[in-house]
């Protein structure tokens, strides 16, 4: 097994690219800060320990981890990329980022749990783990998925966890070209719900007052996985539904 990095003074460039790499975990316990440069951050083998905030201006963040990524601080007017393999954050302690476009995959057991506060709007793409829960709540503006949104490795044969998604201050729209699945979906106003060639699976969505829920499930049925309902709870002013139907389903 290689060696740990822990970096204990600040990092800085006025522009350039910063790179820092480990053979096994890194550890940041200190400032890293590329002005508008991108940053890219490895641990090859181990964890990769946020302790002290990234700041790439309008630059990428790119982080890869043999195993968890955690901590706190990824703030860019640009891109996120978090690929690791034994989670990205703790539901009780979610990565704390401030970024206009995010993807986040954990190829093993663990949890994707992210808390984004940039102001205006956001774009997460995949948003997926293996074996664990996904949740990304977004304190400010508009929360935008564009890409899949996964828990659980069907094909694998791994069940999955929980999906939450949460806009504190704004809409949520999410456009899948298959499938959309999330048990806990809440949107200061608005949340568009639009599935492609596949159903939509739902638990509970709340838009706030004056809130509109619209589901779009196009040809495939809309499903609740909550047991204890007869129907997919919404709480809203007004909500429309189009599927194939709207039933139940088991609880995962």
């Amino acid at each position: 097994m290689g060696g740990d990095l822990t970096v204990n003074a600040a990092v800085a460039s006025s522009g350039g690219r910063i790179d820092l790499a480990a053979e096994n975990n890194l550890l940041l316990a200190s400032d890293v800060a590329s002005g508008d440069g991108d940053v890219a951050l490895a641990a090859a083998s181990g964890g990769a320990n946020l302790g002290g905030p990234v700041n790439a201006g309008g630059g990428a963040i790119d982080i890869v981890a043999g195993q968890a990524i955690e901590g706190s601080g990824l703030l860019t007017a640009g891109s996120v990329s978090l690929i690791a393999r034994s989670g990205i954050g703790q539901a009780s302690a979610p990565l704390l980022l401030a970024a206009a476009a995010i993807t986040a995959s954990n190829a093993g057991a663990g949890d994707v749990a992210l808390q984004n506060s940039l102001a205006g709007g956001t774009t997460a793409g995949l948003l997926a783990t293996r074996g664990g829960n996904v949740g990304f709540t977004r304190d400010l503006g508009t929360l935008t998925l564009s890409g899949s949104v996964t828990s659980g490795d069907e094909t694998g044969g791994v069940s999955g966890g929980d999906i939450h998604v949460k806009a504190l201050g704004g809409d949520i729209f999410v456009r899948s070209p298959s499938f959309i699945r999330a048990r806990d979906v809440e949107a200061h106003s608005d949340v568009t719900l639009i599935s492609g060639s596949g159903g939509i699976d739902l638990g509970t969505v709340t838009a706030e007052s004056p809130g509109q829920v619209t589901v779009d499930a196009s040809s495939g049925p809309i499903t609740n996985i909550n047991e204890s309902l007869a129907v997919v709870n919404v709480q809203a002013d007004a909500a429309s539904f189009f599927g194939s139907s709207i039933g139940t389903a088991a609880a995962p």
